[in-house]
């Protein structure tokens, strides 16, 4: 079976069985499974939402139009929203971070959520919170997912690297969005 493994940002549809994996701490990823035709879809994002020019430009990354993206995709094929389900994985609150993102994790799951919701999939299983990040590996053949806390050093220093990449991009965006640039902000950079 081939395999592909999704960076933050990502997105993967498929209309064959593939093991699809990656890492996740505050990010979250949803997995979508047709049970009658097989075509399945992961993503891995890693803010909630953002301005419409922001998430046009790069859908991947924030989860209301990652997880808009790849429901679209799945259902311009079968719209009937019946045959879908979905696993909801990630959210953690595993480094520190400025106080105004803090609950970065919180939201994604929520946004996650909420769009599933709007189009009416239901959730059949969910493993998202807590304080370690998380492999997962998608067997879109079986509709299983493999979800493993993070304890090989491996595994956590590449969790650990892509967050400290995107956590300053991160900040930058959410503190533009609101507006609320602490007076130190700044002089911390």
């Amino acid at each position: 079976m081939d395999k592909k493994f999704l960076q933050i940002s990502e997105y993967y549809i498929t209309k064959k069985p593939m093991l699809v994996g990656t890492l996740l701490g505050s990010c979250v990823s949803i997995c979508l499974y047709n049970k009658c035709n097989g075509h399945a879809a992961m993503n891995h994002f890693l803010m909630p939402s953002a301005v419409r020019k922001a998430m046009q430009n790069n859908p991947g990354k924030y989860g209301e139009s990652s997880c808009e993206m790849i429901i679209r995709s799945l259902m311009s094929i079968d719209p009937d929203a019946s045959h879908y389900s979905a696993q909801i994985f990630g959210g953690g609150n595993m480094f520190s971070l400025r106080n105004c993102i803090r609950d970065i994790g919180e939201r994604n799951i929520k946004i996650a959520e909420q769009v599933l919701a709007k189009h009416k999939i239901r959730i059949i299983r969910r493993k998202t919170g807590g304080t370690k990040g998380m492999k997962i590996l998608f067997n879109t053949a079986k509709n299983q997912v493999d979800c493993r806390k993070l304890s090989d050093t491996k595994d956590s220093k590449r969790l650990q690297i892509q967050y400290e990449k995107a956590f300053k991009t991160i900040e930058e965006i959410f503190l533009k969005q609101t507006n609320r640039f602490p007076k130190d902000y700044f002089a911390k950079s």
